[in-house]
């Protein structure tokens, strides 16, 4: 099956990114047809970005450099990330990304601390919540690591073999319900190989959006004021695909590829049908952990291809 980047920049379009042109074909094999799984085996050459098996929670990695990478989220189970990040080879988090303060998003960073070296540490959540304290409170682990609440507009390029540019969109701290409180952030992926103008290029990024666990109400807000990105070809679905993520999101993003975290026979009823058949009526290529494990996605001129790698 072929699927199309449907790149659209529109009236509003915040990202400090290039605008979109042409079309990214991603060639998704089969699952039956896929390589027999990594275990214990190297990552696959030029992997970008990392779908991982945490359970029920919530963990990307996005690759920033040969063994270097930003993670967002770390799920519940330390040994689970653990296993994640060595399995991908990755032994330098430039930028772990919490989006907010609940175990199954920030309980397995000792595990990410065992496999890899923290730089910093960017977060949100409740007010006067800290990563580095509740990491502490868990289990004793002590984080030497330097944090710091993200900003609504703050942003960065990570330049190297394989640069990603990314930007806060959302990063509240006074709602009463903490999952509103998520970091959202919007990353533009791309290869210095790939000629100018096509898709996957320095000024025509894969665009990937993360939305912590943000819900529906909140998330309509937003959309209101124009305050979500209007380009999204892969999107991180919010709350495991929970009902109270709602569906608005995934109709403004119409998003080519959807990743969804969540636990195999979770007590949740995570994903709601809901949210499955609206990815489905969108079109999505729909990557579930508790369905494909670990995937990888591998990005070069044309192609956006998924591995798995468990």
């Amino acid at each position: 099956m072929v699927i199309d980047f449907r790149s659209r920049p529109r009236t509003g379009e915040k990202l400090l990114l290039g605008s979109a042109v042409g079309v990214l074909a991603a060639v998704v094999v089969p699952l039956g047809a896929l390589p027999i799984p990594l275990i214990g085996q190297s990552p696959p050459e030029g992997w970008r970005l990392a779908l991982c098996d945490v359970g029920q929670g919530d963990m990307l990695v996005v690759r920033t450099g040969e063994h270097a990478a930003i993670v967002v989220d770390a799920g519940e189970e330390p040994e689970l990330a653990e296993a994640c990040l060595s399995t991908l080879a990755v032994d330098q988090v430039e930028i772990l990304m919490i989006t907010h303060d609940h175990l199954d998003h920030y309980g397995g960073i000792p595990g990410v601390a065992e496999a890899a070296m923290i730089e910093e540490i960017v977060y949100s959540g409740d007010a006067g919540w800290s990563v580095v304290e509740a990491v502490e409170a868990q289990d004793g682990t002590v984080l030497q690591v330097p944090e710091s609440r993200g900003r609504v507009g703050q942003s960065q390029d990570q330049e190297g073999a394989y640069p990603v540019t990314w930007q806060v969109w959302a990063a509240a701290d006074y709602h009463s319900n903490t999952n509103d409180n998520s970091l959202v952030v919007h990353f533009g992926l791309w290869d210095p190989e790939t000629a100018a103008g096509a898709v996957g290029s320095a000024n025509d990024p894969l665009r990937l959006l993360t939305l912590g666990d943000l819900e529906e109400e909140i998330a309509g807000l937003l959309l209101g004021r124009n305050a979500l990105p209007n380009v999204v070809d892969v999107l991180k679905v919010s709350h495991h695909g929970a009902a109270n993520g709602g569906t608005a999101v995934l109709k403004h993003a119409s998003p080519s590829v959807a990743l969804i975290g969540v636990g195999e026979d979770n007590d949740y009823g995570h994903p709601s049908d809901a949210v499955v058949d609206t990815l489905n009526d969108l079109g999505a290529a729909t990557y579930r952990t508790d369905e494909h494990g670990t995937v990888g996605f591998i990005l070069s001129e044309e192609k956006f291809t998924p591995v798995p790698l468990e």
